[in-house]
């Protein structure tokens, strides 16, 4: 397996976020930008152990046909930014699930209460997982390094909201270019490294090697920059909604407007990359799974979770985040993070185990120190 060489030793440029160095690194892979040099970086999420780390992609253009102009080429800019080295894993998803029982804790002690004015820092706590549906989810300590799955888009999106409010630091879900750019690491191919898939087995968990099931983050070889298991293992939600044509897409890149294609409906959306239970030719850096109603067919509740999937399909979704370079706006954070249609936002209001509370860096100590004996 290539390795990762974590930066340490150069000085952080001032009020800078993680992982940007006004000094250019002596060793290990960087991206040179105006603002300093973006290394590798980890983190420890606040109040646990558990680590992750996030590695740089440097700015560039993701070149897709055009389905309107026969040979045509749409060119789609992509910005710097930092990308999850793995998946998010069970063992950091844990700990988003727990906001249930923090919030609850904060509701019978009367302290950290919802209100208008911290509002637009709240989150909404996972409800329950069906641990009837998914049996080997049960097995907490066996499953801790394999990709988490079965979230909903918003799920995903509200873990990105949770982990920026106690971190200062600003994450989210890749857009679709973000992720194929990242993916395709510099190169044209669709592939990690073969030109025709033909050595997959390497670099991916996909029907042909994963025994039915998801496998523990990193274990496979990563692509050029170091990124694992993109083509495989489980697929991984972005921003986007499914675009057929491209015509959305085609319009926001001739109005200078950021290319994301936002979604204006609960279904529709994309999950990028394959997954254990793909083909190969799934699993291409192109390959695209639309979520439909057909993803909750097992959930009985009325209304359906607004936080997992339940379905034999949901059992191959995940993600990964991203931490861009420029930081967004509050109004562009909120697009990131929050509901983004009736149906969602209807869920939440009518299903009465939701909890939902303020989160904020002092969070997880106030959080440890209520559940102490």
């Amino acid at each position: 397996m290539l390795a990762i060489v974590l930066v340490r030793g150069p000085v952080p440029a001032q009020n800078a976020p993680p992982g940007l160095v006004s000094a250019e690194p002596r060793e290990g892979r960087f991206v040179q930008t105006a603002h300093g040099y973006m290394v590798p970086w980890e983190m420890t999420i606040p109040g646990t152990e558990v680590t992750f780390q996030m590695l740089p992609v440097p700015a560039g253009v993701l070149r897709r046909p055009d389905p309107e102009v026969a040979g045509g080429v749409l060119e789609i800019p992509v910005q710097p930014f930092w990308i999850g080295r793995c998946e998010v894993t069970w063992a950091e998803y844990d700990h988003y699930q727990q906001l249930r029982d923090a919030f609850r804790l904060f509701q019978e002690n009367r302290i950290r209460r919802l209100t208008a004015q911290n509002g637009i820092d709240a989150v909404t706590a996972p409800s329950s997982l069906y641990i009837s549906a998914y049996p080997e989810l049960a097995s907490e300590s066996e499953q801790k390094r394999h990709p988490a799955v079965s979230m909903t888009q918003f799920a995903a999106r509200q873990y990105t909201k949770w982990l920026s409010l106690i971190s200062g630091q600003v994450f989210r879900l890749p857009t679709e270019a973000e992720w194929e750019y990242a993916c395709q690491a510099g190169s044209d191919s669709p592939w990690p490294d073969a030109a025709d898939g033909e050595n997959l087995s390497g670099h991916a968990w996909f029907a042909g090697n994963s025994a039915e099931e998801t496998h523990p983050v990193g274990q496979l070889l990563p692509n050029r920059w170091g990124i694992c298991d993109l083509h495989g293992n489980a697929a991984e939600w972005v921003l986007d909604a499914h675009d057929p044509g491209r015509s959305r897409l085609r319009k926001l890149l001739q109005n200078g407007k950021q290319p994301v294609v936002w979604p204006a409906q609960q279904y529709a959306r994309l999950v990028c990359g394959g997954s254990w239970a793909a083909s190969a030719e799934q699993c291409r850096s192109d390959s695209r799974m639309i979520s439909a109603a057909s993803w909750k067919e097992i959930d009985p509740n009325l209304p359906q979770s607004p936080h997992w999937l339940a379905s034999e399909t949901a059992r191959q979704i995940g993600f990964r985040i991203v931490c861009p370079l420029e930081p967004p706006t509050q109004d562009e954070r909120s697009r990131y993070w929050d509901a983004d249609v009736p149906e969602v936002e209807e869920a939440i209001r009518q299903t009465t185990h939701i909890q939902r509370g303020p989160v904020d860096p002092e969070l997880p100590a106030d959080f440890n120190r209520l559940r102490k004996p």
